[in-house]
């Protein structure tokens, strides 16, 4: 496996160490402050949010949600304006069985943006690519295991995936449990796994609904309460990879679950 390709603003704020001695009466000797032992975590720099907006300035995507910014893991929350269409969401990607979304270091962030058109076949006959992307160069501080998380938002949509280089002739088993917290009070459309979810029946539900182990075949679609408008989750880019399955958690989450087998 060359590579491991997942889909569904950097200010580094260096930790300070202080240490406090005592003070030692003045016809004592003068007696060196002992200083605390460093390691890995005690080094490790943490980052503020990064925030990437659509073309349009409306959808923003965040990375990591600003409730945990200094939770140590990887988080995502999705908003439309004022509306919350994602909650704060763990990322969880695996490799190898080290949990790569916690424990990690930050390296650098590359910023860019993209304005394209080309023909295509279906609803429309010109397709448009326009969006602005951010890619997150991430080190897991356990394995020392260096990717890239890149994030792409659009004016009617968000789309994320994980880039793990790999070599040609290594095997390597990755796996991926990342989640998407649906606001409380939406309603749900989706179908099962059961008897193939292209085919099957699409039930309705409050998430309030959902109970754990219940499954759903992508796209996941839900409206937002009060109105607030619509949402599906769905998978892309899956050509030569696996495909997705959601599992809920119930607690109005859903959990990516990967195909292994074709991977």
């Amino acid at each position: 496996m060359n590579a491991k390709t997942t889909q569904i603003k950097v200010v580094l704020v260096p930790l300070v160490l202080a240490a406090v001695g005592l003070v030692q009466a003045s016809f004592a000797p003068a007696q060196p402050q002992s200083q605390p032992a460093k390691s890995r975590r005690s080094e490790r720099v943490h980052m503020q949010e990064v925030q990437v907006a659509s073309p349009d300035g409306k959808i923003k995507f965040t990375v990591p949600s600003p409730v945990v910014v200094k939770a140590e893991r990887l988080t995502l929350t999705v908003t439309r304006g004022d509306t919350v269409v994602i909650e704060p969401s763990p990322v969880v990607v695996k490799l190898d069985g080290y949990d790569l979304s916690s424990g990690v270091v930050f390296n650098s962030l590359e910023r860019y943006s993209m304005d394209e058109s080309y023909p295509w076949s279906g609803a429309h006959s010109t397709a448009i690519n326009q969006c602005n992307g951010v890619k997150l160069s991430l080190t897991h501080d356990l394995s020392f295991t260096s990717y890239t998380l890149e994030v792409r938002v659009f004016n009617d949509g968000v789309a994320c995936r994980h880039v793990i280089p790999g070599e040609e002739n290594t095997s390597r088993t990755p796996d991926e449990y990342s989640a998407f917290v649906i606001p409380d009070g939406s309603t749900l459309w989706y179908g099962g796994l059961a008897d193939g979810h292209y085919e099957t029946e699409f039930v309705k539900k409050n998430i309030s609904e959902v109970h754990a182990g219940e499954w759903a075949g992508p796209p996941l679609t839900f409206q937002l309460p009060l109105d607030a408008g619509y949402a599906s989750i769905t998978e892309a880019s899956l050509v030569n990879y696996s495909g997705m399955g959601l599992e809920a958690d119930g607690r109005r989450g859903w959990i990516t679950v990967w195909d292994t087998g074709s991977r």
